[in-house]
């Protein structure tokens, strides 16, 4: 990236996260984050009713190709509603007031959490849980999306190719990390550092 674009400074007003990299950015990004997070719960998080079940859930991913068109859809328009328009605000707001670049980027993604969270309310649902549950899941798309919005293709590649590009090297890192905790889970079962929770003896179980 160029002078005066990174993530302490305002960036380049040329910057254009609707661009093909940006939209690439957004929703590979939170396709890898609903994953990621499918990946803990399945395999870090303990059996909710036996332990012995420990080693059977992690079977559950393989179900989780069935899920990537619906999951795909739900991507693109979480990063349509949430990831792109907090990323166009967080850098109008970086280059206008000069403040850091992540802090107005994560400033703009929280106030646009805390907007899609307002219509829980009317649903009956808890306001707060929900703003800090969709801020939290878009911190990781604004930010990518601001970083590739920024960063000019070596080989000048645009269109579908550039999309392709940003994909594959978002991919390579959300495999990485589903690696990690796949085997870290799987490891932390086997040793018992993991495991379901059980009442001391004499407890009262309700």
């Amino acid at each position: 990236m160029g002078r005066g674009t990174g993530w302490g400074s305002p960036v380049r007003p040329a910057a254009d996260p609707w661009g093909d990299a940006g939209r690439a950015a957004a929703v590979s990004t939170y396709c890898a984050v609903a994953v990621i997070a499918a990946t803990v719960h399945t395999v870090v998080l303990p059996s909710l009713k036996s332990s012995d079940r420990a080693f059977d859930e992690p079977f559950v991913l393989c179900l989780l190709p069935f899920a990537l068109i619906p999951l795909w859809a739900c991507a693109v328009a979480a990063s349509l509603l949430h990831a792109l328009p907090a990323t166009v605000l967080g850098l109008k707001l970086a280059a206008r007031t000069g403040r850091p670049r992540w802090l107005c980027l994560l400033a703009a993604e929280a106030a646009t959490a805390a907007v899609l969270a307002v219509p829980v309310v009317w649903l009956g649902g808890p306001y707060l849980p929900v703003w800090l549950w969709v801020a939290g899941a878009g911190a990781a798309p604004v930010l990518v999306t601001s970083f590739y919005a920024g960063r000019r293709d070596p080989e000048g590649r645009t269109g579908w190719a550039r999309q392709r590009q940003v994909a594959f090297q978002i991919s390579l890192v959300a495999v990485a990390l589903i690696g990690v905790v796949f085997a870290g889970g799987l490891l932390a079962y086997g040793t018992g550092l993991l495991e379901e929770h059980r009442p001391p003896p004499g407890a009262s179980v309700e």
